[in-house]
């Protein structure tokens, strides 16, 4: 379901950053509790684990969408849906 290469929390935190957020204030946008995004973040990111709820997968979706849409200089990948928080490194295709 999800790609085996995750974000961690710090790049994820970091990312929302350079988009000009933080967890909080995506948390809010998109309509979610900030503590129930923080413990989705927390428990996933960095992860192989697969999310079972559909908030959390939901979560991980929209917070994916988000940090590519803030591509910027090329740090982040395109996720799919199925890819939420997948991180590009430099010599990554």
């Amino acid at each position: 379901m999800l790609s085996a290469t995750f974000a961690t929390k710090n790049e994820v935190v970091g990312m929302l950053r350079m988009s000009g957020l933080n967890m909080k204030q995506f948390a809010l946008a998109q309509g979610y509790e900030p503590d129930t995004v923080r413990k989705v973040v927390s428990r996933y990111a960095g992860s192989k684990k697969t999310p079972r709820g559909p908030i959390a997968v939901e979560i991980l979706q929209k917070l994916g969408e988000t940090l590519t849409l803030c591509e910027g200089e090329g740090r982040l990948g395109r996720a799919s849906p199925g890819q939420a928080l997948r991180a590009t490194r430099p010599g990554e295709g």
